[in-house]
């Protein structure tokens, strides 16, 4: 059936989830664009931007971002904090399928094990001044893991 054409670009609600994520706007502007989460995040890989800025432009949309060792167990790539609830991240999601809050189950329906990290141990992340629980995305994982 995955080969048929009309579910060949269908995406588990997690990847469907995380991809709106990644391809929505910031609520900021920089040089003169808008930019996405994930040009964000690759702007800080390449050097672009520095932490700080990464972190205040993704704070100003509702997520956090932790750098390799910041989290327990996670020094292979950047870890992007999606809270639980956020009046960021209800306007992020205000067009789409979880636009009642229900990002936090989708991303938690993740089948491969470590890509999200849930453990109230670590998952209580500093953004925009708040201390927010999250849903933790090992970016790197999430990059390497299979369609299904």
């Amino acid at each position: 059936a995955e080969t048929l054409s009309e579910v060949e670009d269908a995406k588990q609600n997690w990847r469907k989830c995380l991809h709106w994520i990644m391809t929505t706007h910031v609520e900021a502007w920089r040089g003169g664009a808008r930019i996405t989460v994930g040009q964000v995040i690759a702007d800080l890989k390449d050097s672009v931007i520095k932490l700080d800025e990464a972190q205040r432009l993704l704070g100003q949309t509702g997520l956090g971002l932790l750098v390799p060792g910041e989290v327990a167990g996670v020094a292979d790539g950047y870890v992007l904090a999606v809270p639980s609830d956020h009046s960021g991240l209800k306007r992020l999601f205000r067009d789409s399928d979880w636009a009642s809050g229900g990002w936090k189950d989708a991303l938690r329906q993740c089948p491969h094990d470590g890509v999200m990290l849930t453990d109230g141990k670590i998952n209580r992340v500093m953004i925009a001044g708040e201390r927010e629980r999250c849903t933790l995305v090992v970016l790197g994982r999430y990059q390497k893991a299979g369609e299904r």
